[in-house]
């Protein structure tokens, strides 16, 4: 069955997609934090992206967030990847969320 897209969610894709990554990334770990919030299970996926996240932005998480990484015992992986990110481009960014996701991946660097 194919479906007419209307005006006005074609111009909500559009403005979706003039957001940099940066935005659009922050906008779906936005929408994955109110999801849990709202009582709602988080899936693994939405996890994984929260750490995704995290590792490439620790600037902006609260000093409570990152001494619960360390108290959950996370501490020292989250700075392995954390410094091992910050010398990616996006696409071995993202190639490194697969992996995150699916340590089994067999994905190429």
């Amino acid at each position: 069955m194919h479906q007419q897209i209307s005006s006005s969610m074609r111009t909500t894709i559009q403005t979706i997609h003039d957001f940099d990554d940066e935005q659009s990334d922050f906008m779906i770990l936005s929408a994955s934090k109110w999801y849990g919030d709202l009582g709602n299970a988080r899936s693994k996926e939405m996890n994984v992206f929260a750490m995704w996240w995290s590792v490439q932005n620790p600037k902006a998480l609260t000093p409570e967030y990152l001494l619960q990484i360390e108290r959950a015992g996370y501490g020292d992986q989250f700075k392995v990847i954390k410094d091992s990110m910050s010398e990616f481009n996006r696409a071995d960014r993202l190639k490194a969320g697969l992996v995150m996701l699916d340590p089994t991946a067999k994905i190429e660097f």
